[in-house]
């Protein structure tokens, strides 16, 4: 009986090990048997589950390429002066080009989900003090106002919900090989010289570190959400190693402030 299942959009797609009848070479043969679209979904299983951390790491990889910039005069990096008159002959074109592309694949899958979902877009909240007037003696009222926001970490969460409902898309199998094709590049992009990244293990069982560090939310301020992980670089490379965490981009420390994270992870745990 024929199953009525349609196969996994994304092409190549085989399960490993698994073979078709007319396979000439098992031992060879890595796997040729087509996997087959999860229920409700135009992706197989593995290929819809690798959509929501494929758009998390974009986001991580996006300020990983920012720290590549450090120093080259590209935007994101220092500002430097004097040196040899041509200011294009140190700049790393290829960082800042992989990381406008993932500002645009996050921005078009954005205002999809927002303009197919009713989903509305990500804002900013911004607190301000209008100038004191000369000669009023007293506290300035605070005004805050909300916008429009286009950084990277807040449109990848907004993607990453949506992970179930762009594998079920007609575009699935489009917006998989992307975001995954896209990540690839990211990291030989960011890492050139084979710097390893690794994930913290967490403290009590817990299976990944957790991020000590608070976010804003709807009743004051919240444990933050998000995991550590550090960037190991190889000996002589101009960056440092750091610690990071994969949900604020302001929530990281350089390998000067490990010791004194480590304390405080340790006090918080006992």
């Amino acid at each position: 009986m024929r199953n009525p299942r349609p196969l996994c959009a994304v092409d190549p797609c085989f399960i490993p090990n698994r073979h078709v009848e007319s396979c000439d070479d098992r031992a060879k043969c890595g796997g040729c048997l087509p996997g087959l679209a999860a229920d409700g979904l135009n992706l197989c299983t593995h290929h819809a589950r690798r959509i929501g951390p494929d758009v998390l790491t974009l986001a991580a990889r996006h300020r990983q390429l920012g720290l590549a910039l450090a120093g080259t005069g590209q935007p994101g990096g220092e500002r430097t002066s004097g040196g040899d008159k041509n200011p294009n002959i140190s700049l790393n074109l290829r960082a800042a080009a992989v990381r406008r592309d993932i500002e645009a694949l996050l921005n078009r899958l954005a205002r999809l989900i927002c303009s197919q979902r009713g989903f509305a877009w990500p804002t900013d909240t911004l607190t301000s003090v209008a100038e004191r007037p000369y000669g009023f003696i007293g506290p300035m009222p605070a005004t805050t106002r909300t916008r429009h926001t286009y950084r990277v970490p807040p449109l990848a969460r907004l993607v990453a919900r949506s992970a179930d409902w762009l594998a079920a898309h007609q575009q699935a199998a489009e917006y998989s090989t992307a975001l995954g094709e896209l990540a690839r590049q990211a990291f030989r992009t960011a890492f050139p010289t084979g710097t390893r990244v690794f994930e913290l293990p967490g403290l009590d069982g817990e299976r990944f570190l957790a991020c000590p560090e608070t976010v804003p939310g709807d009743n004051g301020d919240e444990p933050c959400p998000g995991n550590l992980w550090t960037i190991m670089r190889r000996d002589g490379d101009r960056l440092p190693p750091q610690i990071m965490c994969n949900h604020d981009e302001q929530h990281q420390w350089p390998s000067t402030q490990w010791l004194k994270l480590g304390r405080r992870m340790l006090q918080a745990a006992a």
